[in-house]
């Protein structure tokens, strides 16, 4: 791992926090952090995404989709992050079954996958995705979107 590519990562996040800080508040009315879902069957994925966006939210991660359909009776997220191509049950299949259990819930859900096609980008808005960002993603490309998300 090249430390200082990390480090080089770590100060453009927090720089562009600083910017986003006057775009979004980060936190709840009631001062709680937003709660984050991120859904992906890649360890490093979600290890990326928690490291990225821990420090200004509470970051909750699962590797299956009907693992989070479970998690989802447990707590309500202010966002989910979806992989698309997942074993068991595709990102598709989860956003299916989300609208089918949870009527009314009001979650903004981003894709984050490496299907990148104006098709995939089309199917993604069809199943309910309000946002998309490819991988390997940028951090502050997924920062900027998820607060932009939350800002709405």
């Amino acid at each position: 791992m090249d430390t200082n590519r990390d480090m080089d990562t770590e100060i453009e996040i927090d720089e562009l926090f600083k910017r986003l800080d006057d775009i979004v508040p980060p936190k709840n009315e009631d001062g709680s952090k937003k709660i984050i879902l991120a859904v992906d069957d890649e360890p490093t994925n979600l290890t990326r995404i928690n490291h990225i966006l821990k420090q200004y939210f509470d970051v909750r991660v699962c590797a299956a989709g009907r693992h989070a359909l479970f998690m989802l009776t447990q707590f309500k997220p202010d966002l989910i992050l979806l992989d698309i191509e997942m074993p068991g049950m595709t990102g598709f299949e989860f956003m299916e079954e989300f609208q089918a259990r949870f009527p009314g819930w009001d979650i903004p859900v981003i894709f984050v996958t490496a299907h990148k096609t104006p098709g995939d980008i089309a199917l993604a808005s069809q199943a309910g995705a309000v946002g998309y960002v490819g991988k390997p993603f940028v951090p502050q490309t997924l920062l900027s979107k998820v607060c932009v998300t939350l800002r709405r």
